[in-house]
């Protein structure tokens, strides 16, 4: 059992070697992800990456190295989580987040049938009211978070810094530990496909009906 401490003083106990060493000769040059640990009796047992699962609250003091410089799988607790899911869930959200929808899917249509061409000055009042009115609709959602930065995890209608990294450093995360208890220790995770370009959605109808129930 090893309690507190850091991700230093855990790997110096067990004696592990950073994937980028390379300075234990019985590693296999063909697994980039074994790990190799000499114990005082003189035996060697191999850590592969998809047998450790590094847990942390702090992505960057926690997470970062485990994954950078160990390939472990890792999760990260995040508490705003659990807050945030259940805020979605309210109808004033939801409403908010179709209005937002549905104004920004009238966007796309009002310019698919100006065409081209030059906008008229009549054109571009059209626009700059439909966007103020994002705008407005975006502010109201992130008063609903309950603070005046919004969510944690966007920066408008942009991921934020903080959930690009931890799109990039985490393989799950969760409200907080006990999570967990609802999967089978051997459960596999398969994670939707997390797109970035553009060209490679694939929206198919942008805009559809909504019905709301309690509103």
């Amino acid at each position: 059992m090893y309690t507190e401490g850091s991700l230093k003083e855990l790997t110096r106990c067990l004696q592990l070697n950073k994937t980028n060493e390379g300075n234990n000769p019985s590693s296999s040059d063909s697994d980039p992800y074994v790990y190799e640990k000499q114990s005082n009796a003189g035996y060697t047992a191999s850590f592969l990456q998809s047998k450790v699962l590094y847990i942390g609250d702090s992505l960057f003091a926690d997470l970062v190295d485990a994954k950078r410089e160990f390939g472990w799988t890792t999760a990260a607790v995040t508490p705003e989580v659990g807050y945030e899911l259940e805020l979605q869930r309210s109808n004033k959200f939801l409403l908010t987040q179709q209005t937002i929808d549905l104004l920004i899917h009238t966007l796309r249509r009002a310019q698919s049938e100006m065409g081209n061409g030059v906008r008229s000055k009549e054109d571009t009042r059209v626009v700059d009211a439909i966007e103020r009115q994002v705008s407005e609709w975006r502010d109201f959602q992130s008063r609903i978070l309950g603070n005046p930065f919004g969510s944690v995890f966007r920066a408008r209608f942009q991921p934020s810094l903080f959930a690009h990294s931890l799109r990039r450093y985490c393989d799950l995360y969760m409200s907080d530990v006990e999570s967990l208890r609802h999967y089978s220790p051997q459960h596999r995770f398969y994670p939707e496909d997390a797109r970035l370009l553009g060209h490679e959605i694939q929206r198919g109808v942008e805009c559809w009906g909504w019905e709301l129930d309690g509103i």
